[in-house]
């Protein structure tokens, strides 16, 4: 299985994440739940890594493993700073502004570029990923745009793509110099320690509802160490930003299963939208 489609199944690993998260854990917080999913998902993963074996030791792998945790905690602390100040339906369009961070980024670091038809399919991925956005929260077209330069929450969800745009391109470097196993594995070790403060002083108050939820829980730390192994495969086998496109995939295939099972409307505008995913997707994968 090639690259390609690794990540195309990846990304509906991570919409079926998205979705149970959405629907059963609304009142556990984000860090507990980065916390919860990162260290069940080291101590499962520990066995795999001690049976296959760790990488030869470098500082250079260390410095990646430090700075990637690092980015990777102000990534996610930037996105949920911008979500508590401004509505999702302004910031879920946004989302595609990653895939163009990240194709900057490994084109200096990485030296990587996409073809001319995969530089165009990234853009209707981008694209597409914008107006899907805009359709599903009902916002007016420009509005996103409208408040990029205008609004605090906006602002600070820039600050945590041009983060973003950094963990895929260092996910590369880290994978190529260790394994796909290990990275996946060290990461969640490093978001684990990181997450853990801040978890300390919320348990007590989310104790009960971690316990209750453990079903849910379970199955999204099943998914999560999926879609992270999946996706550090994938990354050694086809460019950053070829990953990175294909990961917004997600949002097309949350919006159909939410059209199938939760009866969310306009689904045929939203299938019209998809299908310049599809096209854009169609053109990174054969040309």
């Amino acid at each position: 299985m090639n690259g390609f489609l690794i990540m195309i199944v990846s990304a509906f690993l991570y919409s079926l994440k998205t979705i149970i998260t959405k629907h059963n854990l609304k009142v556990i917080s984000s860090n507990s739940m980065i916390f919860i999913t990162t260290v069940i998902s080291s101590i499962i993963l520990f066995p795999f890594v001690l049976f296959y074996g760790f990488p030869e030791f470098s500082f250079k792998l260390l410095f990646f493993i430090i700075i990637n945790g690092v980015i990777f905690y102000f990534a996610k602390y930037f996105a949920f700073r911008a979500l508590q100040k401004e509505d999702i339906s302004i910031i879920a369009p946004l989302t595609g502004v990653v895939t163009l961070m990240v194709m900057i980024t490994s084109f200096f670091i990485l030296s990587e570029s996409p073809t001319l038809f995969g530089f165009f399919g990234i853009l209707l991925v981008v694209i597409g990923v914008y107006l899907l956005n805009t359709q599903k929260y009902h916002t007016k077209l420009l509005d996103p745009i409208k408040h990029l330069f205008t609004n605090e929450g906006t602002k600070l969800y820039m600050i945590a793509t041009l983060f973003y745009g950094f963990v895929v391109v260092l996910d590369k470097m880290g994978v190529l110099l260790s394994s796909p196993l290990f990275w996946t594995f060290i990461i969640s070790v490093v978001m684990a320690v990181v997450s853990s403060f801040k978890f300390k002083k919320n348990f007590k108050k989310e104790k009960k509802f971690i316990i209750s939820s453990y079903k849910p829980l379970s199955l999204i730390i099943v998914l999560y160490i999926l879609v992270h192994l999946s996706q550090m495969y994938a990354i050694t086998l086809i460019l950053a930003s070829y990953v990175s496109a294909l990961k917004t995939l997600n949002v097309l295939f949350t919006i159909c299963i939410g059209g199938l099972f939760f009866k969310e409307k306009n689904l045929f505008r939203k299938f019209l939208i998809g299908c310049v995913i599809i096209v854009g997707v169609m053109m990174i994968m054969l040309f």
